[in-house]
């Protein structure tokens, strides 16, 4: 056999290092809480007892609530008088939410604040001014109520301040309807005096005209008024109907240049439709609704309605031309749906037009009529109606006046609050600050996610492998065996069959099962058992390994090929005088060399006598002839090899076994150890087929609580154990 690394690509797919090694996913969180849970426990200790302290340090609150209801209110009837058009707003109640408001305003919790003396102020509320955060107020979603609260460190001052907030609003709400209502009356009676003196006058003036015109009322002013009554309605009819004839005569001409434009027939495919065709339309509609609008304000000729007027003719035009260079592959025709209803506003529009020009007309004859009864009254009598109308609005104007002045005078002296308290503040004896409770559970969160956030950098800063996913994150290697972690009295070897060490047969045997069973083909027989570091194992592993083979009826060499610092002698208790150094050397016979174990089936090779190098031992062409009958003498050969990272040995007998196996020790192989070792092994593609996880942690609670079954296994080979004594 050959030293030379193979070139055999069979194992080295499984020995490279996983480039997803370094990925995060959100389920690592639990197994690192799992790992790493004591230090999430001192972080909620710690922050749940200074959350206990900080509120053992807070001051005692308590809080009294005061409910008030607001309501809208009626404050007599509405002026219609233009120069009292603001004399609603002054003197008129405000709306719930607008009392709602006010009732939060700072200058109430101020005056409020001040009905207390310097005394409390310092002692209940630590400030001799008023505090921002002195109430909060809420509204009541399905009422139309304000809950007033106050906190403080007396109770019975929070309840009269809680009261007093809302006592000062409605007072002051009263003093400044009172204000308003008393400008309100000083305005009218101004006004009154104003109106009075002009009412005065005018009748003065008509008096004087009567006496020297000799024209009385009511018989000769009656129907006088009621004529020129009836001829300003005739002309205003008049005016009317010739702004509507104008409007009507516009929308006909753009609705027969639209007609005109339209074509008689349409496609009626679906897939036919012109989008450019469709917004002309839509644009000459519109300029044709601003064009009647226009109307209705200028004349025909005026240059707001012509420039409509060209807009409207250079759309139809762009229409016309959209029409004729749309050209469509396949058409389908049917009368045009639109012309139709064209057609039809068109014959509306012209009987509208026929209506209007016989109105005008009547209402022209009728107009003339007027003009004709108007020019028959002597000039004396159109003063005389100018004046009788100007007394006839000062004495309704005085009527409406008196009137306000009455509702406000009343209103002065019956001014209603804008609400009501529905239930005053009583003293609440039970403190709601500090809230034992709340502070506990936000010390208890922060606790939680400090202690994680510990917890995760911990975890990181350990480059200590603690599990199987760890390790299965730095290489793709599949997990052959995990054999559990053991209490052992000093001195005492964790090897089968000696006491309560019996636990770890089942785990072995799984671990031997997975060997022979999962990538291990029947001709392989020479197997290597190392690891990234010393003392982690391995030769336990080795021992241990080879005795399960040898229970399943195999016959098994187990080889010390440690040449630096060999354990397998002193592990069985047997003299190091002769064996494997002796028996490349060619200065014994095999039967010398090959001890017996004591175990049935299994044999022993021990190092023999150190050799000075044994890196060029181990590749010497003797070694190689060794390996190759003892291959033929045994089923299978366990080499119990050094550690990998800093010595070559290993790498030199993985150039001529037909597996190698990696022990990973938990809480002791280290991250980085174990990828420099498993590139150590990729260097000279050594057929690893796996790795064993060694001394994994049996507990009933946390991560490896998954793993507890194996110490169920021992009580099964216990029971079985007494059975056979």
């Amino acid at each position: 056999m050959s030293n030379e690394p193979s070139t055999d690509k069979k194992y080295e797919d499984n020995i490279l290092v996983n480039s997803k090694a370094d990925e995060f996913v959100f389920t690592d969180f639990w197994d690192i809480f799992l790992r790493r849970w004591p230090v999430v426990v001192i972080f909620l200790v710690a922050f749940v007892v200074l959350g206990i302290y900080r509120v053992g340090r807070q001051p005692v609150k308590y809080e009294s609530v005061c409910k008030v209801v607001m309501k809208a209110q009626s404050r007599g009837s509405t002026y219609d008088l233009s120069m009292l058009s603001n004399l609603q707003a002054l003197t008129g109640g405000k709306s719930i939410s607008a009392n709602i408001e006010a009732i939060k305003d700072y200058g109430n919790f101020k005056a409020a604040f001040e009905k207390l003396s310097d005394k409390q102020k310092q002692k209940d509320f630590n400030s001799l001014t008023c505090p921002p955060n002195l109430t909060s107020e809420e509204n009541a979603t399905d009422a139309d109520y304000v809950i007033i609260k106050v906190k403080c460190l007396d109770p019975e001052i929070a309840a009269k301040t809680a009261n007093n907030i809302a006592n000062v609003y409605f007072d002051r709400d009263m003093e400044l309807q009172r204000k308003f209502t008393k400008l309100a009356i000083n305005h009218v009676e101004d006004e009154m005096q104003n109106i009075s003196k002009d009412l005065n006058d005018v009748r003065k003036e008509l008096a004087e005209y009567k006496k020297l015109t000799g024209i009385y009322l009511p018989e000769d002013g009656t129907d006088v008024s009621a004529m020129l009554q009836r001829r300003a309605t005739v002309d205003s009819e008049l005016e009317k109907a010739k702004i509507e004839l104008e409007s009507a005569k516009a929308s006909l001409a753009a609705l027969e240049a639209v007609s005109k434009a339209e074509p008689d027939k349409e496609v009626t495919s679906a897939n036919q439709t012109n989008p450019s065709v469709a917004a002309i339309m839509t644009r000459i509609d519109n300029l044709t609704s601003e064009k009647a609008e226009l109307l209705q304000k200028y004349t025909p000729d005026s240059p707001e309605v012509t420039a409509i007027s060209n807009q409207i003719e250079f759309e139809t035009k762009k229409l016309a031309e959209a029409r004729d260079n749309y050209v469509e592959s396949s058409r389908t025709y049917a009368d045009n749906p639109a012309k139709t209803s064209l057609k039809s506003e068109k014959s509306k529009l012209v009987a509208s037009i026929a209506e209007l020009k016989e109105r005008i007309a009547n209402l022209a004859a009728l107009d003339s009529k007027k003009d004709a009864e108007a020019a028959m009254l002597p000039d004396s009598l159109n003063k005389f109606m100018e004046l009788s109308e100007r007394y006839k609005i000062l004495q309704d104007t005085m009527q409406q006046l008196t009137q306000s002045y009455y509702t406000l005078s009343i209103n002065a002296e019956t001014s209603l609050s804008s609400g009501y308290i529905v239930s005053e503040a009583i003293p609440n004896r039970h403190p709601v600050e500090p809230s034992v409770k709340k502070n506990v559970a936000i010390f208890f969160l922060l606790g939680l996610i400090f202690g994680l956030m510990a917890a995760y950098v911990v975890d990181n800063l350990d480059n200590a492998i603690h599990d199987d996913e760890t390790v299965n994150k730095i290489t793709t290697l599949p997990c052959l065996g995990r054999i559990p972690l053991v209490e052992l009295a000093p001195g005492e070897r964790a090897q089968l069959g000696m006491s309560k060490k019996d636990q770890l047969l089942e785990p072995f045997r799984i671990f031997r099962n997975n060997v022979l069973f999962s990538h291990y083909e029947s001709n392989d027989k020479v197997l290597a058992i190392t690891g990234p570091d010393a003392k982690q194992g391995k030769s336990t592993i080795s021992v241990n390994l080879a005795i399960v083979l040898a229970l399943d009826g195999k016959k098994v060499l187990l080889v010390d090929a440690d040449l630096r610092k060999p354990n397998i002698a002193r592990w069985f208790g047997l003299k190091n005088n002769i064996g494997y150094s002796n028996l490349v050397k060619g200065l014994c016979t095999y039967e010398e060399a090959i001890r017996e174990s004591g175990i049935p089936g299994l044999s022993l090779l021990t190092t023999g006598p150190l050799p000075p190098n044994p890196a060029e031992f181990l590749s010497s062409k003797a070694n190689m002839e060794v390996v190759e009958k003892l291959k033929s003498m045994f089923d299978y050969i366990i080499d119990d090899t050094p550690p990998c990272t800093f010595i070559s040995d290993s790498q030199i007998v993985a150039t001529y076994v037909d597996g190698m196996i990696m022990t990973v020790t938990c809480k002791q192989t280290k991250r980085n150890s174990l990828k420099f070792a498993l590139d150590a092994m990729k260097t000279v593609n050594a057929p690893l087929i796996g790795y064993v996880l060694n001394k994994l942690p049996m507990t009933k609670r946390g991560y490896y609580s998954k793993y507890y079954y194996y110490s169920s296994y021992s009580s099964y080979t216990d029971e079985d154990s007494r059975k056979k004594r």
